[in-house]
C-alpha cells in the first residue's frame, strides 16, 4: 500500500523544492499534473486559489499538505503528484506545520482511485519512517 511509484509515477514526483512560497509550491505540483495530462491549466489556479481564499485547510496531517479543487475546475483523471521540500514550510497551520510533503490531488470522479490514494496518504501520514524517508530521498529510486 505505500508504493508511492505507483501511486504517483516517476514523472509526477519532484524531490526537494527549494521555495518558501506555499502557492509557488502548489503551483509546482499543479504543474506537474497538468504537463502529464490529468488537470487543465485551470484546476491549477483553482488550487492556488484554494488556498488563497481557504488557507492552511489543506495541512490534513503533520508535516503534509494536500492542495486539491472540485473536479469542475478542470480535473480530466483522478491522480497525485507528490513534491519533498528541501526545507519545511509553513502553510498556516498551527497544529500540523511546519510542511516538508505535498501530495496534490485531483479527483476527476473514479471514487477507487481517489480512496486507495487517499489511503495510501493516511497511512504515511502516520507512520514518522515513511514520512522521513520520503523528506530525506535524494532519489526517486529511494522511495518506495
Amino acid at each position: 500500500m505505500y508504493n508511492l511509484k505507483n501511486m504517483a509515477e516517476d514523472k509526477l514526483i519532484k524531490l526537494n523544492i527549494s521555495n518558501e512560497d506555499p502557492k509557488e509550491i502548489i503551483k509546482i505540483g499543479g504543474e506537474l499534473l497538468f504537463r502529464n495530462n490529468i488537470v487543465t491549466d485551470s484546476y491549477v489556479q483553482a488550487m492556488v486559489e484554494a488556498y488563497r481564499e481557504l488557507g492552511s485547510y489543506i495541512v490534513i496531517a503533520p508535516n503534509i499538505a494536500m492542495p486539491h479543487t472540485s473536479k469542475e475546475n478542470g480535473a480530466l483523471k483522478t491522480g497525485v503528484s507528490l513534491l519533498t521540500l528541501s526545507k519545511p514550510v509553513n502553510f498556516g497551520n498551527e497544529y500540523n506545520d511546519p510542511v516538508f510533503l505535498v501530495f496534490c490531488i485531483a479527483n476527476a470522479g473514479e471514487q477507487e482511485e481517489l480512496l486507495a490514494i487517499l489511503e495510501s496518504i493516511v497511512k504515511i501520514g502516520s507512520d514518522d519512517t515513511i514520512k522521513d524517508q520520503l523528506r530525506n530521498a535524494g532519489t526517486i529510486e529511494e522511495i518506495e
